[in-house]
């Protein structure tokens, strides 16, 4: 709620000293609670401490194949060899990207509805999978490339997320869909996809290669190899049908949506139902629904366009959405919370 506060006070005087300073104590806050936590909040925060110090005592690198992580803690340890400042740091990195990219988008998004599909879905899910949640952060900071049809930034930016989690190269999927989604109607995508159409194979092929002797992707394809126990198991996963529910009603929204720029409202809606389409498995496997982050996080400017939008139609299906939402997340934090709860700082 505090930081939904601050997104909206910042998006109201958005050129002045005091949007900016908003602004900047929102990044503050969400990276604060998040990396002054103990080591029993997180799922594998414990882990991660464990990791970081080893990193920092033995100067070396541990992961030849996703070094980012390691380089990333050797870095901060120049300046305060501390494992619980990396966290900080870390923290600040993934919130920082998040909310800038958000904030670049404010002239068609509703900044503070965005932010509060974060706080209220994402933020505490970025508590843990340090590694990927800074793969996702900087996928979705370098979606800017994307959108603005600059394809080959975006996948400079994908090959950095990818130092970081080998999962990140899902996301190289990205600028197929965009072309597709825009019917190929820019003369820059007509040119890609040509390109696509004959190296596609070569790369491909160059990616099975890789993996054949790196074992870049094999590490994870025990994900895979559960979704043969999947067809029985889908009676439960009240999230996710939730979801798609939402999901259907969204996009019934949108065909009538008074918004300008119909192109762009449909390229963000089909990264952000693509993104349910592949975390559907995951809702029942294990870790599975984490590939799906790279594209879920997209609901954020998905659902902050529909806050701009002032038709009856999209003001009741935002306040369903609010209304879900905040029920949700109130489940969530009187359990578990996912692992996260109760909040206990380091210091205690």
């Amino acid at each position: 709620m505090v930081a939904t506060l601050m997104a909206y006070r910042a998006s109201l005087t958005p050129n002045t000293r005091a949007g900016k300073t908003s602004l900047l104590f929102l990044v503050l806050i969400l990276t604060l609670f998040s990396s002054l936590r103990g080591s029993s909040v997180g799922t594998d925060t414990a882990q991660y401490l464990s990791n970081i110090f080893y990193v920092q005592n033995m100067g070396s690198i541990r992961r030849l194949l996703e070094p980012g992580f390691d380089i990333l803690v050797l870095f901060i340890s120049f300046f305060i060899k501390d494992p619980q400042f990396v966290l900080v740091v870390i923290a600040l990195i993934i919130n920082g990207l998040i909310v800038k990219r958000l904030w670049m988008l404010r002239s068609q998004i509703s900044f503070s509805y965005a932010i509060f599909i974060y706080t209220t879905t994402y933020y505490i899910m970025t508590f843990s999978g340090l590694r990927q949640w800074l793969a996702v952060s900087i996928i979705f900071f370098g979606s800017k490339y994307l959108f603005s049809l600059n394809y080959f930034k975006y996948v400079v930016t994908v090959i950095i997320a990818s130092l970081f989690h080998n999962t990140s190269i899902f996301a190289l999927i990205l600028p197929i869909l965009d072309m597709l989604s825009s019917k190929l109607k820019y003369r820059r995508q007509k040119l890609m996809f040509i390109l696509l159409f004959f190296l596609g194979p070569l790369l491909v092929g160059g990616i099975v290669i890789l993996d054949s002797r790196t074992n870049l992707l094999s590490q994870y394809g025990g994900y895979f190899l559960q979704l043969r126990h999947f067809v029985g198991e889908l009676s439960g996963g009240l999230m996710i049908w939730i979801k798609i529910i939402i999901g259907i009603f969204v996009w019934m929204s949108i065909q009538k949506s008074s918004l300008p720029n119909s192109d762009f409202r449909a390229r963000v809606f089909n990264i952000y139902f693509l993104g349910l389409v592949v975390s559907f498995p995951g809702y029942y496997i294990a870790n599975l629904a984490r590939i799906g982050w790279y594209f879920n996080i997209f609901e954020t400017i998905m659902f902050g366009l529909l806050a701009k939008d002032r038709s009856a139609r999209a003001r009741v299906l935002i306040i369903v959405i609010t209304t879900l939402y905040i029920l949700l997340f109130i489940l969530e934090m009187v359990g578990s919370g996912r692992g996260h709860m109760p909040y206990i700082p380091f210091w205690k």
